[in-house]
């Protein structure tokens, strides 16, 4: 993944590996370097290591690029020196920022998607008025039939009763439909607006 970062190869790592388990080496006998030393190993087997040492050109990575360590390039870990400070560490709250404004970010799209649809069904019903008051008013200014109600003028103070099948809206008058409108489709425009933003 990184093959400039490590100084040896994939051979270095299998050759570890093997002498782990092959005891060909005293290097891994034992569960600690106080065993060993007992077991006074270093006189009676050899070491993996001295291998290692004598084949080096083996097992060293010729990509690898040594790290620079000067003074210049240390950073100081603030994450971990400064943990106990009070106030906010300058990064590591952008973290925490996103995470809170994607969570609020998608709570307020949710909360704009049931705006839409409440919207939806406001219209819905305003456009089922309308067409209850046209219903009305063609019966008022045409129907001729002897069970026909009184005329009624449009300009009458007192609303016509609402037509059998809307039974949620006044038909009292179209401004305050055209109000309600208005102001539905400016709250859906400020809601869309502070979603973007």
């Amino acid at each position: 993944m990184f093959p400039q970062s490590f100084q040896f190869n994939e051979r270095y790592l299998i050759t570890i590996h093997e002498h782990v388990y092959s005891k060909q080496y005293g290097t891994f006998f034992g569960n600690s370097d106080k065993q060993r030393r007992e077991a006074h190993l270093e006189e009676k087997t050899y070491s993996l290591w001295g291998y290692i040492a004598l084949h080096h050109d083996d097992f060293t990575n010729p990509l690898f690029e040594m790290p620079e360590i000067t003074s210049q390039r240390i950073l100081f870990w603030s994450g971990l020196y400064s943990r106990f400070e009070e106030g906010s560490h300058p990064r590591e709250p952008l973290i925490d920022l996103l995470s809170i404004t994607q969570s609020h970010t998608s709570s307020l799209e949710d909360h704009g998607r049931q705006l839409s649809a409440t919207i939806s069904n406001v219209r819905s019903i305003i456009s089922s008025a309308k067409a209850g008051g046209k219903y009305l008013s063609s019966m008022v200014s045409g129907g001729s039939t002897s069970n026909a109600a009184p005329p009624v003028s449009l300009s009458n103070p007192t609303p016509p009763p609402p037509p059998p099948s809307s039974n949620v809206l006044s038909n009292n008058s179209s401004t305050s439909t055209q109000e309600m409108e208005k102001r539905f489709v400016e709250l859906k425009t400020t809601l869309v607006e502070k979603c973007q933003s």
